[in-house]
């Protein structure tokens, strides 16, 4: 997986996301092949509503992956942690501090 460097060659916040994304997505730790595994992920800029909209992940299985495992894996990267986390809208509480007085 590679990283998406900003213009001051220097990573982005949104480049955490999607790091943090893929290295969830990633199978390793699921005990499948990751010969030749590729993970690509984009995402689409919504500036009238200055967030980021649609983030995209394609995950390119290698040779050693047997088709019928194909549904699973795909299932079992769409149940990672951070994938659910952004399909549901979580409650994100800021407190901002500062000197008193």
């Amino acid at each position: 997986m590679g990283l998406i460097l900003g213009e001051d060659n220097h990573p982005k916040s949104i480049d955490f996301l999607l790091l943090s994304l893929g290295s969830c997505i990633y199978m390793k730790r699921k005990k499948f092949s990751t010969e030749g595994l590729a993970i690509s992920l984009s995402r689409e800029l919504a500036e009238k509503a200055n967030r980021y909209g649609d983030i995209s992940a394609i995950l390119n299985l290698g040779p050693g992956v047997p088709k019928a495992q194909i549904a699973r894996i795909s299932s079992m990267a769409k149940m990672c942690r951070i994938h659910r986390t952004l399909e549901h809208k979580p409650q994100v509480t800021l407190k901002v501090t500062g000197p008193t007085g």
